[in-house]
């Protein structure tokens, strides 16, 4: 069915964009039967939608890990240089724990999108419950903003117009220290801090700079001072903190 579709969209329109893929979950099994059929000749766009089970992380669901196999099917087959879009993704919110966890999950997938250069989400916007009594929302009509809202709004305002520039080592387990360059010329950097749903105690230095002033940022855009001329310790765990640091300070 893709390639007659394909064709057909093009000769209607050459500018159009085909997205095709667009499988609940990341089944690579799937993918190679699309390579295999040499379908990826008929897609502009390789759509994915990478639900994680039981309302998991992505880190815990081997996410990342499975856009990297991805990645390398698509390369294998020609398709080095073809976006991949997220068109439909999320989290449910419901009980105490999923209120707040729906933040975490959604914020830290908004980060490794960078890392894994998906330039594209579409998040599963649904409001009121779904048929199975769970609700998705980050905004719940004209009554409720949820947290995850925020939090994916500081993610955007954290990271806008900044390139992902790669991974500290942390030699923590389960832990992730992202960096990203500046905005500006002569601009300081951001470096987002989580770990996998669990409590580390951290210690932070710089390897060159003067660390007098730099901002700490939570997921929810709460801010204040700190220094990082001496080692600056703090507690990681599952929701995203962000250090803002001046031009010089690495």
């Amino acid at each position: 069915m893709l390639a007659p579709f394909y064709a057909a969209v093009k000769a209607a329109d050459p500018t159009a964009q085909v997205i095709g893929g667009t499988v609940v979950g990341m089944d690579l099994g799937y993918w190679q039967g699309i390579a295999a059929a040499g379908g990826f000749a008929d897609m502009d766009i390789a759509a994915i939608h990478p639900y994680a089970g039981h309302n998991r992380s992505w880190e815990e669901e081997e996410m990342p890990a499975a856009f990297q196999s991805l990645r390398a099917l698509m390369a294998a087959n020609g398709a080095g240089a073809m976006p991949v879009w997220i068109t439909e993704v999320g989290w449910w919110s419901d009980g105490p724990n999923d209120f707040f966890g729906q933040a975490d999950r959604i914020t830290r997938a908004e980060l490794w999108m960078h890392a894994l250069d998906i330039t594209v989400m579409e998040y599963l916007m649904y409001q009121g419950t779904t048929g199975d009594g769970l609700s998705y929302s980050l905004i719940e009509g004209g009554s409720l903003v949820k947290p995850a809202a925020l939090a994916a709004m500081v993610e955007t305002s954290q990271t806008a117009g900044r390139a992902f520039t790669g991974w500290l080592g942390t030699n923590m387990p389960m832990t992730y220290a992202e960096t990203f360059g500046p905005q500006a010329p002569e601009g300081g950097t951001v470096v987002a801090l989580w770990t996998d749903d669990v409590a580390l105690g951290a210690t932070l230095r710089l390897a060159s700079g003067s660390g007098e002033s730099a901002t700490l940022l939570d997921e929810y855009g709460a801010a204040r001072r700190v220094s990082l001329a001496s080692p600056l310790h703090l507690t990681l765990n599952s929701s995203v903190q962000y250090i803002d640091l001046p031009a010089g300070d690495v």
